[in-house]
C-alpha cells in the first residue's frame, strides 16, 4: 500500500517579517525531516505572514516574499521533506494574488492562487488581491493533491472542481481567525460539509495559523478528516505545534489518514481566556514593545480580570498596578486591589489624586454656565477624577516605557459607560470584545483553572469579593 507522511506545521507568523517567518519555517522543516515526513504544510501566506492588509501591495514586501520563496527553493535541495508555503505575489500585469506552492528538492510546483477572497468581518481581500483561476491538482510523488487556500474551502465549488480533476486528497493552508465556537463551525460547515455531505469522498488536511496579529487571534486547531468524516487529527489550540500523520492510498478505495492524534477542543471559557492571553502577549511581542504593562487597579471586576490576564501573559514581574484613590474611592476598592496583587504576585502602588482633582476643579468651575444642571456639574467633577487617573497613568507609561492597558469591557464601551480621555486611556484593551457577563464568568473560571502556557499562579487569582460586590 502506497503512503505519504504529512506534517501540519501550525506556526505563529508575523506580518511582513519575512526573515523571521522563514527562520521559523526552517526550524519546523528540520523537525519534519527528522521524522521522515514527505510534505510539511504551513499556514496561509507563511512566508509573508497574514493578514498583510495594505502591505500586500507594498513593493518591498512583495520583493522580499519572492526572494524568500527563491531561498526556500534553493534550501530544499538539502531536504528530502517537501514543504507547502504561501505568499503574496504580483504577476506581469500588476495583479496581486494570494498564492501557495509546493517546494520539493529544488523544484517549484505550479502556483495555486486563492479563488474566493473574503470581504467580511475582519477581511478586506477583494480590495487588494485578484481572484485566482481554477487550478489543477498538484502531482506529488505519484499522487494527486488538490490545494485549496483558506476561504476556498468555505465554498463548495473549489473542492468539487479539484476532485473532478482527480485530486485524491485536499490540502488546505489557512489563516482562519478565532471566534467563540469557531472550530465547531469549521468541522461542521467546512470539513464535514465539503468532504461528506457534498459527496466529494476525499480526505482533507486543514492546517491553520496560530497566534495574534493586531486585533485578530488565530486559534490553530489544525485538523485531518477522512472521507467518511472520521476525525484523525486535531492539533492543540492556541500554541505552535507540529503533528505528523500518515496517509494511505489503497487500491479501489479513497485515500485515508492512518493514526489518531486528537487534542481536546477547549470549552468556551477556556478558549476565550487562551485567546485573550495570546492576543495580549503577541500584540506586545509583534510590535516590539517592552513586555512591561501597567494599568489602573480599581478593585472592580474588569481591572481584576485584566490583572490576571496580564500576569498570565507576561508574568508577575512585568505587571504593575496603580491605585489612584480620590474622595469617591471606597476602602474595599483599595483593599480588594491589594488582595489581587498578593494573589498574583504583582506589584501595586498608590498615588492619591484628590489634590490634582481639586486643583483642576478649582481652575475650571468658575467657567460653568450658572444655569447648568446640578447633575451635569456632579458628572463633570466625577469625570475630572477619571481623566486625572488617565493623565497620571499615561505619564507613568511614557516615562517608564510601559504599555498602559485600558480595562473597559465591550458592554460598557459600546454604550459609552466610561470616560473619554480618562479610563479609556491606554494602548491596548484586553476586554474590548468581551461582554460584561462574560467577564464575570471568566473570573470564576480562572479561579478554578490553570490554563496552559500561562505565567500566572495556580489557584485563586481574583479575590472573591471583587466578583461578588455590586459594580459602582
Amino acid at each position: 500500500m502506497d503512503k505519504l507522511k504529512f506534517a501540519a506545521a501550525q506556526i505563529n507568523t508575523r506580518a511582513c517579517d519575512i526573515a523571521g517567518n522563514i527562520s521559523k519555517i526552517e526550524d519546523f522543516w528540520a523537525r519534519a525531516e527528522a521524522q521522515n515526513v514527505d510534505l510539511m504544510v504551513t499556514p496561509e501566506q507563511s512566508i509573508s505572514g497574514y493578514p498583510l492588509e495594505d502591505m500586500a501591495a507594498n513593493p518591498d514586501v512583495l520583493a522580499a516574499s519572492k526572494k524568500g520563496l527563491n531561498y526556500l527553493v534553493e534550501k530544499s535541495k538539502e531536504f528530502k521533506t517537501a514543504i507547502l508555503v504561501g505568499l503574496p505575489e504580483k504577476d506581469e500585469q500588476g495583479k496581486i494574488y494570494n498564492a501557495a506552492y509546493i517546494i520539493d528538492q529544488g523544484e517549484l510546483s505550479p502556483a495555486v492562487r486563492k479563488q474566493h477572497l473574503p470581504n467580511h468581518d475582519v477581511f478586506d481581500e477583494k480590495r487588494i488581491y485578484t481572484e485566482g483561476p481554477r487550478t489543477e491538482p498538484l502531482e506529488f510523488r505519484g499522487h494527486s493533491l488538490g490545494v485549496a487556500i483558506c476561504e476556498d474551502v468555505w465554498h463548495p465549488d473549489v473542492i468539487a472542481d479539484l476532485v473532478d480533476k482527480g485530486a485524491q486528497a485536499i490540502i488546505s493552508p489557512n489563516s482562519s481567525p478565532y471566534y467563540v465556537g469557531k472550530h465547531h463551525d469549521r468541522l461542521d460547515d467546512v470539513l464535514t460539509q465539503r468532504i461528506v455531505n457534498e459527496g466529494n469522498n476525499v480526505p482533507m488536511l486543514y492546517v491553520n495559523q496560530v497566534g495574534a496579529q493586531d486585533e485578530i487571534v488565530f486559534d490553530g486547531y489544525s485538523t485531518a478528516m477522512n472521507a467518511n468524516g472520521d476525525i484523525m487529527m486535531i492539533s492543540e489550540s492556541f500554541v505552535e505545534s507540529m503533528d505528523v500523520i500518515e496517509m494511505n492510498f489503497p487500491e479501489n478505495a479513497p485515500a485515508c489518514f492512518n493514526g489518531h492524534t486528537v487534542h481536546d477542543i477547549d470549552e468556551a471559557l477556556e478558549e476565550i481566556w487562551n485567546a485573550l492571553v495570546l492576543g495580549l502577549r503577541d500584540y506586545v511581542a509583534k510590535t516590539h514593545l517592552n513586555p512591561d504593562v501597567i494599568f489602573g487597579m480599581s478593585g472592580g471586576i474588569d481591572s481584576g480580570v485584566v490583572a490576571a490576564l496580564a500576569v498570565d501573559a507576561f508574568g508577575p514581574d512585568h505587571v504593575q498596578m496603580y491605585k489612584l484613590p480620590s474622595k469617591y474611592s471606597s476602602d474595599h476598592s483599595k483593599s480588594d486591589s491589594d488582595d489581587a496583587a498578593v494573589l498574583l504576585g504583582a506589584g501595586i502602588h498608590e498615588i492619591p489624586i484628590q489634590a490634582g482633582v481639586d486643583a483642576a476643579w478649582g481652575s475650571v468651575k468658575d467657567h460653568f454656565n450658572p444655569n447648568a444642571k446640578a447633575e451635569a456639574v456632579v458628572l463633570a467633577e466625577e469625570n475630572i477624577q477619571a481623566r486625572m487617573r488617565g493623565l497620571f497613568l499615561m505619564a507613568i507609561s511614557n516615562a517608564n516605557n510601559a504599555l498602559l492597558l485600558s480595562t473597559g469591557n465591550k458592554s460598557e464601551v459600546s454604550v459609552g459607560y466610561c470616560t473619554l480621555y480618562g479610563d479609556m486611556n491606554g494602548g491596548f484593551n484586553p476586554l474590548k470584545d468581551v461582554p460584561k457577563m462574560t467577564v464575570y464568568a471568566l473570573a470564576e473560571w480562572r479561579n478554578k483553572n490553570h490554563p496552559k502556557n500561562v505565567l500566572g499562579p495556580k489557584g485563586m487569582v481574583i479575590p472573591q469579593n471583587i466578583i461578588d460586590k455590586k459594580p459602582s
